[in-house]
């Protein structure tokens, strides 16, 4: 039989294997997350996705790309994250499936195996090694450590960031292999690390490594003259100079907002030792996982926290000129972790949760790179037995994932856990309450926001929740004074606004009432809540054409029902029954739910003789009203003239 001369039966043999391996990862990464695909928004989630304008229309596209990441709710208040890349993956996904929680869930989960399958090829290249790029891609997709990364939604832009510096890794690599440096590959490479760049901040360490490959660790350095290592990572200095204009340009600074501001620069530097200490033992030994860490701020050298920060620096110091004698590649990994792991060490500019585990997931890339060569060091020396440890110490740590994974089932359970581990977090207890008044739970929710006041009284989000709940009990004069303390303590917040503006209105202060309500407008000028509840005020004081606008403009942030209806209940009062059955049949396809949009194109229809269409709206109408919809007997009158008629 005659072969084909070109056909390498090892080659064919090899890439099957491969692809075992790529099937083998993808599988492992999968599987102990999928329980987080029946998990809900948490957190910042419901800020961020489902109440987000930005995601309803494309026509938001320049927004994101030229604000903050929370513009759409905050006009006036300057922060620090300037993240489009996650808004614009929120938009894609929002567009195409709706707010449906597990959509995103599953998108993380694909990208952290993305990830691991992108480390375990870049791992390969880099040490050319299989055995230690399969047990760091290993170490990576079940390391407990990554568990909020991947089953937090907005942690997102950690998976992003990790996903593009890698790419941009790969491609640096081939810049200098001659057979696989292509035209395109510096394009590639550079385009790959603005993503990253506009994913997260860290990225801004990889020009940096990437100098330290070249000049220390790369194999053709002593062949290459500076000019041709500058035209490979030159580039990437450039990019992030780009970068960190567009930061200044577009937000108002590279850091616009010191979150910690009376800390002193000592003590932040003092504070910045303590928390490597505490992320490198966190990567060794992550027994302890939880969402919130209390920030305490070293101001001694004789601190604990600091001596265990500065024992870790020695020790990495020691080790890196130990590994450098041996082989200089192997000092990539720690400076691949301290390189990325460098901004979130400035407590002065991170956010209350100044410590938090995702802030691992790029950084670990080099534990795991180190403690792979380290155990098959000790495997080749016949000092452990592999397979056995390995077995025990991945079903342990794929089940720490699995069980952490319930902590985001929703906000309550979230919520319950943060403050079961830290009691006496102010902002967690009023978060719980929060918890509490949305699945109606209402004593719950005062208590939690009381012991919030307790712990702090200058808890404006206490405050302002505490003033919802007198609002809502119609104890308006019980709600001004915390919901005025709230607004001192935090002018812009815009929901607080809201609340003393629905307390004067419940008192008759109209007047009081309409500069609270333009005040909670100028502050999130996209809120849909703010201009339905203005829109309300306009309309219950007779001011209808004022009322048409604001619900107008509630409804070109974000379509709603609650807006439509009322758009509709104006034409009607106009007479204009062809714009209120618009109004009616867009709020009920956005909420089928709508028994008032159901009952009104009842009323409509019947009056026009749509028999057919007015007994199809009833039954509708009928499936989502318990009964309390006063329109509801108006709408059976006229089904029952109607079935007379016939």
């Amino acid at each position: 039989m005659q072969t084909n001369p070109t056909s390498d039966p090892a080659g064919h043999a090899g890439s099957r294997r491969d692809g075992y391996i790529y099937a083998f990862l993808f599988v492992l990464c999968v599987l102990p997350y999928l329980s987080t695909l029946w998990d809900s928004f948490v957190y910042d989630d419901g800020s961020q996705i489902v109440q987000n304008p930005y995601l309803r229309s494309f026509r938001y596209l320049k927004q994101i790309l030229t604000t903050p990441v929370w513009s759409f709710k905050y006009a006036r208040v300057p922060t620090n994250y300037y993240r489009p890349l996650m808004s614009v993956e929120y938009l894609v996904l929002y567009k195409i499936y709706g707010p449906l929680a597990y959509v995103f869930h599953l998108a993380n989960v694909l990208t952290h195996a993305t990830v691991v399958i992108l480390l375990y090829a870049v791992t390969r290249r880099l040490f050319n090694s299989k055995p230690i790029a399969f047990v760091t891609a290993l170490l990576f997709a079940l390391h407990p450590v990554h568990t909020e990364a991947v089953a937090w939604v907005a942690a997102v832009p950690d998976l992003q960031l990790a996903a593009f510096l890698l790419i941009a890794f790969w491609f640096y690599l081939d810049l200098g292999e001659a057979e696989r440096n292509r035209w395109w590959t510096p394009i590639a490479m550079n385009g790959a690390f603005l993503l990253a760049l506009f994913s997260k901040e860290p990225a801004v360490a990889f020009p940096v490594i990437a100098l330290f490959y070249e000049y220390a660790l790369r194999a053709d350095r002593h062949q290459t003259n500076w000019k041709e290592k500058l035209g490979r990572y030159g580039p990437l200095f450039l990019a992030t100079g780009v970068y960190l204009a567009a930061r200044v340009a577009l937000i108002g600074g590279l850091v616009p907002k010191l979150l910690h501001p009376r800390l002193s620069w000592l003590s932040a530097l003092l504070s910045a030792v303590s928390l490597f200490g505490q992320y490198m033992n966190k990567l060794i030994w992550p027994e302890t996982l939880k969402m919130f860490y209390l920030f305490t701020p070293v101001t001694s050298f004789h601190d604990p926290a600091f001596l265990i920060g500065v024992a870790w620096i020695l020790g990495l110091g020691f080790l890196a000129q130990m590994l450098w004698r041996r082989n200089r590649l192997l000092v990539l990994p720690l400076f691949w972790t301290v390189a990325t792991l460098g901004l979130a060490l400035n407590a002065r500019w991170m956010p209350g949760n100044v410590f938090a585990e995702r802030y691992l997931y790029v950084p670990s890339m080099g534990f795991c790179w180190l403690a792979s060569i380290g155990l098959l060091a000790l495997w080749d020396a016949k000092l452990i037995r592999p397979f056995v440890w390995a077995r025990v110490a991945l079903t342990l740590s794929a089940v720490k994932i699995v069980k952490r994974n319930a902590v985001w089932y929703n906000d309550l359970t979230f919520f319950k856990d943060g403050v079961e581990q830290n009691p006496d977090n102010a902002n967690l207890r009023s978060d719980l309450g929060f918890a509490y008044w949305s699945v109606l739970d209402h004593t719950g929710a005062i208590q939690q926001w009381k012991v919030s006041l307790a712990k702090d009284p200058d808890n404006f989000w206490a405050l302002n929740n505490l003033g919802m709940a007198s609002v809502a009990a119609k104890h308006y004069t019980e709600a001004i004074p915390d919901l005025r303390h709230a607004l001192n303590l935090r002018p812009e917040f815009s929901d607080a606004h809201l609340n003393l503006a629905e307390a004067f209105q419940g008192l008759n202060r109209n007047d009081e009432a309409q500069i609270e309500f333009q005040a909670a407008i100028d502050c999130s000028p996209l809120d849909s809540n703010a201009h339905n509840s203005f829109g309300a005020f306009y309309q219950a004081t007779g001011r209808i054409q004022e009322a048409k606008s604001q619900y107008l403009l509630s409804v070109a942030a974000q379509p709603n029902a609650e807006a439509l209806d009322a758009l509709g209940d104006i034409a009607v009062g106009n007479g204009e029954t062809g714009v209120a059955e618009n109004c009616y049949r867009q709020a009920a396809e956005i909420d089928s739910f709508d028994s008032h949009a159901h009952y009104e194109l009842v009323l409509l229809y019947g009056a026009t003789g749509r028999v057919a269409d007015a007994l199809r709206e009833f039954d509708l109408g009928e499936r989502s009203d318990p009964g309390t919809n006063p329109l509801g007997r108006d709408a059976k009158a006229v089904v029952s003239k109607l079935k007379l008629a016939k």
